[in-house]
């Protein structure tokens, strides 16, 4: 691949992250709560386990540029979503505590995740999106 279509590409993402994060809002207020959290959690994982199966070099770099968009989609309507639950006494104690204990996730999983990459690059976007694609289905929100 020419290295100009890294450069490119991630310029790309970029500001398809940025346009995602600022109209994020809209998801929610089409699809309700409950599918946009299940939308804006799972698509990533999708797009993992695409840009795992993906060779073609042209292919590779528009599922970048969508899976690099989609997770900002995630911030947003999250925060949205824990904002109207979270009493707002408590509101910075647990956002700081939801924090913390996601970096230490990203931490350990991260190493495992490095583990992986050093056997094959697509069996670790592959582990990635199974392991989102799984929290997804395992702390889907509910109905209610």
């Amino acid at each position: 691949m020419p290295s100009v279509w890294l450069g490119a590409g991630l310029a790309i993402a970029s500001a398809l992250s940025m346009t995602n994060a600022r109209y994020a809002y809209l998801i929610e207020q089409r699809l309700g709560a409950r599918f946009s959290l299940l939308l804006v959690s799972g698509l990533p994982g999708i797009l993992y386990l695409v840009f795992a199966l993906s060779t073609a070099p042209p292919v590779a770099v528009v599922v970048f540029c969508l899976l690099y968009g989609s997770m900002s989609l995630k911030d947003p309507v999250f925060s949205a979503h824990l904002n109207r639950y979270i009493d707002s006494a408590n509101r910075a104690t647990v956002l700081s505590l939801i924090s913390m204990l996601s970096g230490i996730y990203v931490a350990l999983v991260g190493l495992v995740i490095g583990l992986i990459a050093d056997l094959s690059l697509p069996y670790a976007f592959g582990f990635m999106g199974i392991v989102i694609l799984g929290g997804t289905a395992l702390f889907r929100p509910s109905n209610s």
